[in-house]
């Protein structure tokens, strides 16, 4: 098993064409992010031989292969805009917050920032943070 076997698994499509694909369905959208994180459990890394780390897929000889970022996010690359990360971001819709806990308050026009929410920093060495939001996300769509 490799990476690429890894892939066909938890990331067959990238997440410019998943956002593509699935534009206007905010459940599908957080499906394909649910599938990428859900692959860097270890019982998902140990069965393709690679190793997730620090946000990293990563090969047998240690090489990234993909980081699990904004760069992978399907829901980064549909909402995201130039004043607020993910303003219409189901993350957002169903938190309040983006994923690296981020607020906009439209009163004041200025972006707040919260160590304590941010879910995507503390998923660093353990996808389970992540994947327990976006389980919560996806719930929230479909209801």
């Amino acid at each position: 098993m490799s990476y690429e076997s890894w892939k066909k698994e938890f990331y067959p499509i990238d997440a410019e064409q998943a956002a593509a694909y699935y534009e206007g369905h905010d459940d599908w959208l957080v499906e394909h992010c649910l599938q990428k994180w859900t692959g860097a459990l270890p019982k998902n890394t140990e069965k393709h031989d690679i190793e997730y780390r620090g946000h990293q897929i990563m090969d047998d000889e240690d090489y990234c292969c993909l980081v699990l970022a904004s760069t992978s996010c399907s829901l980064c690359r549909a909402y995201a805009d130039d004043e607020f990360a993910c303003p219409r971001c189901p993350i957002v819709g169903c938190t309040g917050w983006t994923c690296d806990g981020s607020t906009y308050d439209e009163e004041k026009s200025e972006i707040s920032h919260s160590d304590d929410r941010n879910v995507w920093s503390d998923s660093g060495a353990d996808p389970q943070p992540m994947i327990d939001l976006l389980t919560k996300v996806l719930k929230w769509t479909k209801s």
